[in-house]
């Protein structure tokens, strides 16, 4: 979770595996230096829910990153490193 970055999620280059990507943008790294990443239009699902949302995934770097575009929708309490709560 980042709580800077107001976009969706963030796949490891490596792990995006979705075929023909629907955009392709250029991105400011945390050193001023410009990388391409390739993005996709898709659906993101918490693990067990019904609900979908639509979200812009993007194939850049190599951890896993959720936004707030995301993460705004939910109320999330990280309980001294012993928990994680998030209320729908």
């Amino acid at each position: 979770m980042d709580t800077g970055f107001d976009g969706y999620v963030v796949v490891p280059r490596a792990q995006a595996q979705f075929g023909p990507c629907d955009y392709v943008s250029l991105w400011e790294l945390g050193d001023t230096s410009l990388a391409p990443a390739e993005e996709y239009l898709g659906q993101v699902q918490l693990v067990g829910t019904a609900e979908t949302f639509p979200a812009r995934i993007t194939a850049l770097g190599d951890e896993y990153i959720i936004g707030r575009a995301l993460l705004d929708r939910w109320r999330i309490l990280l309980d001294r490193g012993e928990r994680v709560e998030v209320d729908l």
